[in-house]
């Protein structure tokens, strides 16, 4: 092997190092397009890690951060809840993905109840036609 490509490699790889191993932090702005009421929570098996079940009762915009170490070994599941009318709450929609990166993502629910992203800037998205887009 090349001398010289031998030392371009020794001095890149610690350089590398620190970008494989930053793991993620991803701010997902969920915005509500529907006056249907509802509940949202995402769930990061990979970093074992869930949000608090956000309810909706408009259209709004809320957020929520996730951050960890390898997000996308597994995927992500966003679930909707809607009300059964008794007071309690049952499934809506769900759907999963690989997500991973350091950035935003917007995600959308309409009056289907199904979440899916409309934006987003930093992240990846993968293993889902609809979710991703």
């Amino acid at each position: 092997m090349n001398k010289c490509l031998v030392v371009t490699l020794l001095l890149l790889c610690p350089l590398l190092v620190p970008l494989t191993e930053a793991g993620c932090k991803i701010m997902v702005k969920v915005r509500s397009q529907t006056k249907n009421k509802f509940q949202l929570q995402i769930f990061i098996p990979s970093i074992q890690a869930k949000s608090e079940r956000v309810t909706f009762t408009e259209p709004e915009e809320k957020k929520i951060e996730v951050a960890g170490e390898n997000c996308a070994e597994k995927k992500w599941v966003f679930r909707t809840w809607k009300p059964d009318g008794a007071g309690d709450w049952i499934g809506a929609k769900q759907d999963e993905a690989r997500v991973d990166g350091n950035g935003w993502v917007r995600l959308v629910v309409d009056d289907e109840l199904r979440p899916r992203f409309m934006d987003r800037l930093g992240v990846a998205c993968g293993e889902s036609q609809w979710l991703c887009g």
